[in-house]
């Protein structure tokens, strides 16, 4: 296996000669399995959104290519995993899977580009890697791919932009990158990238919209950012504004040209901002300002394929939707109010094309879906799920 600093990297020499040699490894180590972004042809029962971000299998969980946003479950306390596919406010079918303790975690894929829901497990103490092909509620295959030293954590993404989910790797001790073109299950290509100390966070956008993912790089410590637009496992480095470490950011695509763009937050004053990217070039747009107590979410709540942001209030349980055109709010709406015991999360789960929220009560295990027409809720209880299980 890969070692030296750690079962990635062996030596700066040895190392580029091991990932050249990637597939023979796998051979020999059993190797059989923001964003790919494949298509199978259930979707077009779905009314699709014209924005990928809101549709694809790798960023929402969607484990039969229907255009529905499923739910996938864990049992905090067996390691028990399930499946429910979703039909709007119906649980449509659920299904039990495999069982992984706590140093397993997962991330939502699409290896293969059939436009399903795959898993990525990583063991956080052994460094295995596991991918599950789904198909439905059934795990199509589970394979082993290579081992990678527990120092190394992945980020999902599609480089080479054929809908196939890749993987962004980076080491935490010693800030190295690399990257691995997948094609399902097998490792296609790895590379080295450039060398980020441990202050530099990574979060894997578009700016560019060439539908291959790029990486986005902030300086937690300076506020200095970067961007590497990507080409495989090709970098080419830019500069662009920096911003006071007091700015938080979430991503979405406010004028649906299909670059990511982003939502500043500032965690200390409340305010808001967008930077809406073309490449490296920025228009910025100042937001209304909202308290600490106000935290975001994003989704498209009109299906204009335009990112709206929800935004909920941690101690009063308020809640509001701004509805976007670029940098601008287009219509800003109170909705109802939900008690904090109540955790939302985000999908379109009757496949219209509209972002849901599915809440989760954090006491009792009771969930409730609302179904989105712009601002206009339309709640709807669910099956009960005790709370050992999280999603």
């Amino acid at each position: 296996m890969l070692e030296s600093k750690n079962s990635l990297i062996v030596s700066t020499d040895s190392a580029l000669k091991s990932f050249e040699s990637v597939k023979d490894l796998g051979d020999k180590l059993n190797l059989n399995n923001f964003l790919g972004l494949g298509k199978s042809s259930e979707s077009a029962q779905a009314a699709e959104n014209p924005n990928s971000i809101f549709n694809s299998p790798a960023i929402l969980a969607d484990f039969n290519g229907d255009g529905k946003t499923d739910k996938f479950w864990r049992n905090s306390q067996t390691g028990d995993t399930s499946v429910w596919l979703m039909d709007g406010t119906r649980v449509a079918e659920a299904g039990n899977l495999g069982q992984f303790d706590s140093a397993w975690n997962y991330k939502i894929a699409d290896f293969n580009g059939d436009g399903k829901s795959d898993i990525l497990w990583r063991n956080s103490q052994s460094g295995d890697n596991v991918i599950w092909l789904m198909d439905g509620t059934r795990i199509a295959s589970a394979t082993t791919v290579l081992q990678v030293d527990p120092s190394w954590s992945s980020d999902i993404a599609d480089f080479n932009g054929d809908g196939k989910t890749d993987i962004l790797w980076r080491n935490s001790q010693t800030g190295e990158n690399a990257a691995w073109l997948m094609d399902g299950t097998t490792v296609n290509t790895a590379a080295f990238l450039p060398t980020f100390d441990a202050n530099w966070t990574r979060s894997i956008v578009d700016f560019n919209g060439d539908r291959k993912t790029d990486v986005f790089w902030r300086n937690t410590v300076t506020g200095e950012n970067k961007v590497w637009f990507m080409d495989g496992t090709k970098e080419s480095e830019y500069s662009l504004s920096q911003l006071d470490p007091s700015w938080n950011y979430t991503l979405g695509d406010f004028n649906g040209d299909l670059n990511t763009d982003i939502l500043w937050r500032n965690t200390v004053t409340g305010e808001n901002k967008v930077w809406q990217m073309s490449g490296i070039l920025i228009n910025e747009g100042t937001l209304t300002t909202l308290d600490a107590n106000w935290t975001s979410s994003i989704g498209d709540f009109n299906g204009d394929g335009k990112t709206d942001i929800f935004w909920r209030n941690s101690v009063t349980g308020e809640n509001t939707a701004w509805l976007m055109d670029g940098t601008n709010i287009d219509t800003s709406a109170f909705m109802p109010k939900v008690d904090p015991v109540w955790s939302p999360s985000i999908g379109d789960f009757n496949g219209d094309g509209k972002t849901d929220i599915f809440w989760r009560n954090t006491q009792t295990g009771d969930n409730t879906i609302w179904e989105m027409n712009d601002t206009i809720a339309t709640p709807t209880n669910i099956d009960q799920l005790p709370l050992e299980w999280y999603s």
